[in-house]
């Protein structure tokens, strides 16, 4: 693999940084029981809609402008989760 392209390197690192984001995401909802790993693991699922988004759907290629839409639109919908997280890990019994 020593004349692999360098884009060709970071692409396997983009996949092993999303490997270990999913791993981590799975081993913080099995053992760590509170409220608080439901706001981690969305974080951690924008971060990986972002890297998707950059290595594997081609923004790093795309102009300036178009990459200020798309992870602007990312940003919204992290915050819509955000402001609906009280609704998702709403306590039974505290309606």
């Amino acid at each position: 693999m020593s004349d692999a392209h360098p884009s060709d390197r970071f692409a396997v690192l983009v996949w092993a940084a999303l490997l270990a984001a999913l791993l981590g995401s799975l081993a913080l909802g099995a053992f760590v029981p509170t409220t608080m790993v439901v706001v981690w693991v969305f974080a951690v699922a924008v971060l990986k809609a972002g890297l998707v988004l950059y290595q594997y759907m081609h923004l790093k290629h795309e102009p300036r402008w178009v990459r200020l839409v798309v992870f602007g639109s990312l940003a919204v919908v992290a915050a819509l989760l955000a402001g609906t997280i009280d609704d998702i890990v709403v306590a039974p019994g505290r309606l």
